[in-house]
């Protein structure tokens, strides 16, 4: 127990100081420069030092490529990279970009509208694609629109920024985290549709006017100016033939999802593949590389990352640390409405301490004996508005700081906390309530 906790402890400490010190390490072999993402590196060398004092069985590890198991890291991070593929397909043929610049057109100087047309595009966009690449692409034309307009950054910031970490929820397929706890539970595309549409369409909807009422006064406030020939100055291209076509692959990729939720890791990499084929003929064809710049956005971190933790949680359960949790937890888990609240607000916490991705890890293990179904759902709910609590709930608020700091505005960590830890714990409680109602 005590190699796995230290292992643990460890893991996330370098967790925090890497995602706030030193993100990335730069090197140079042999003229070349490469640059690395540090995150994933101590809970690599953490897993590999369980596995050499054997604090993890021969199961456990054979249990990374059977297939057959619903918790199959493997499986999910096919699944995950297959959808992030196609999202960063539309982002580099322009399609974010395009959306992007039609909300700034449509709104013709009005923050009310813009405001209300920015939530609309990054919640529908999330909803079917990447929450990260959303926020990514968007960030940097809001910077641009409020410094050209002269007004408060904030509250367009903050309404993206939210949007994309809540509206996630919506769709299985709309976070990483959603993912590993529905697969785990066996939750199929459709059942987790139904369930989760009513939590996440109210406590989304009471987050937009939360933001609305906080930043009441830059909202509403208006000055007629002209800012169609400087909106037009914000370059951007499009390939309408890869746009289409990666809407066909990302169209088919739900549909299949929907008919085929046994094999949803299949019917992704099938789609990705097909969209891959057609990148690398279009590249030949119009000898482009679009094919190696998407292949070089790839979450390629999240493989040892996700595989490091769940090494990690399995030397846990063979610990009994999972089972200690669970008990703790099941205690306070009275009837609905305390289960919802009490798994809810433990992985929002949990995401803050942990980050969201490796809370998912440690939080399906809690539940493998637990078929408590609103606990289950309730967890999801927490793994996505975690990242609203602190910067560092997920990997989005760190390069989404990151971002604003190279355009030059400052967010600090007590200033994020103040205005999204509000609306964490507000929209939470409004999700968590319906939860309980649904189910």
């Amino acid at each position: 127990m005590a190699l796995s906790l230290t292992c643990l402890l460890i893991s996330i400490i370098s967790l925090f100081v890497c995602v706030n010190k030193f993100p990335t390490i730069s090197f140079k072999i042999k003229k070349v420069n490469f640059s690395i993402q540090t995150f994933y590196i101590v809970p690599f060398i953490s897993a590999l030092i369980l596995i050499t004092f054997k604090a993890v069985s021969k199961t456990d590890l054979l249990s990374l490529i059977d297939f057959s198991l619903p918790v199959n890291p493997i499986k999910i991070l096919m699944l995950f990279i297959s959808i992030s593929f196609i999202s960063i397909c539309l982002d580099k043929a322009g399609f974010f970009s395009m959306c992007a610049s039609k909300a700034l057109n449509k709104a013709k100087g009005s923050n009310l509208l813009f405001f209300i047309l920015l939530y609309l595009t990054v919640s529908i966009l999330t909803i079917f694609t990447s929450n990260d690449i959303v926020v990514l692409t968007f960030t940097p034309f809001i910077c641009y629109y409020t410094a050209i307009k002269k007004t408060n950054p904030l509250p367009y910031l903050f309404i993206e920024f939210i949007a994309a970490n809540s509206w996630s929820m919506m769709l299985e397929i709309g976070n990483p985290t959603n993912i590993y706890l529905a697969l785990s539970a066996n939750i199929s595309f459709i059942e987790y549709f139904k369930i989760m549409f009513l939590p996440t369409f109210i406590s989304c909807l009471s987050s937009f006017f939360l933001v609305i009422f906080i930043f009441r006064k830059s909202i509403f406030s208006y000055k007629k100016d002209n800012l169609e020939q400087k909106i037009s100055n914000f370059q951007y291209s499009i390939d309408k033939n890869m746009i289409i076509v990666s809407l066909i692959h990302l169209i088919i990729c739900l549909f299949g999802l929907i008919f085929f939720s046994d094999y949803m890791y299949i019917v992704c990499l099938i789609c990705a593949i097909s969209l891959s084929l057609f990148m690398i003929i279009n590249d030949i064809i119009h000898k482009t590389k679009i094919s190696i710049e998407v292949y070089k956005k790839l979450p390629y971190a999240m493989i040892p990352f996700i595989l490091s933790m769940y090494i990690i949680v399995c030397s846990l359960n063979n610990a009994n640390v999972t089972d200690i949790i669970a008990n703790g937890l099941n205690t306070l888990a009275i009837n609905d409405l305390t289960t919802a609240l009490t798994y809810g607000y433990t992985s929002i916490i949990s995401c803050n301490i942990l980050n969201n991705i490796p809370m998912s890890i440690l939080y399906s293990s809690i539940l493998a004996n637990n078929n408590n179904i609103i606990a289950i759902y309730a967890t999801i709910i927490g793994s996505n508005l975690g990242a609203l609590l602190t910067p560092i709930g997920a990997l989005a608020g760190i390069m989404w700081l990151s971002i604003l700091k190279n355009q030059n505005i400052k967010i600090s960590f007590t200033s994020f906390t103040k205005y999204c830890g509000v609306i964490c714990f507000f929209t939470a409680l409004i999700a968590f309530i319906t939860l309980a109602i649904v189910i």
